[in-house]
């Protein structure tokens, strides 16, 4: 299943970056909807004047503006990937492949294709990381485990609490 959404994620980066194109605009609305003048407050120092904060304010502003607009650059290069990577395929695997994924990731039956696909997928994934120097997912890679040495240690830890 976690598979399925990851292909699903995939083949719809454009509803990803259409929804962090709305969020920018949601954060310039919400900056250019507050007051910008100053307002009294009462503390326990007294009634005092509160200032908007301009450099404060505008750099929060900017700073979160940049993070999606550098989301939607990284989104668009995995995109552009994964397009390179589906032009490989015959035209009717292909329309068939996204045809499964069109509406929902579902429980579909998984393919020889999907696990292809998935492939690719972490493949660009770690790619991306390369290039923002992000160290390699270990997460990915098949443990290299000596089952025996890891039952003698279980066992061990059992004996150790008396269990």
């Amino acid at each position: 299943m976690m598979m399925q959404k990851k292909i699903w994620f995939y083949l719809h980066i454009d509803d990803e970056i259409e929804r962090l194109k709305d969020r920018i605009s949601i954060t310039r609305n919400n900056f250019y909807d507050q007051t910008f003048t100053s307002n009294i407050q009462w503390t326990e120092m007294g009634i005092l004047s509160i200032g908007f904060k301009v450099e404060k304010e505008v750099a929060n502003l900017l700073d979160e503006i940049i993070y999606y607009e550098h989301r939607i650059e990284w989104l668009r290069k995995k995109q552009r990937y994964v397009n390179d990577y589906l032009l490989t395929l015959d035209k009717q695997i292909r329309n068939d492949f996204l045809m499964k994924y069109t509406k929902d990731p579902g429980d579909h039956p998984l393919t020889e294709l999907d696990q292809e696909f998935y492939e690719e997928l972490l493949e660009i994934e770690e790619a991306m990381n390369h290039m923002r120097n992000i160290p390699l997912d270990q997460s990915n890679e098949i443990l290299n485990v000596d089952f025996e040495t890891l039952q003698d240690k279980f066992d061990d830890i059992l004996n150790m609490l008396k269990v």
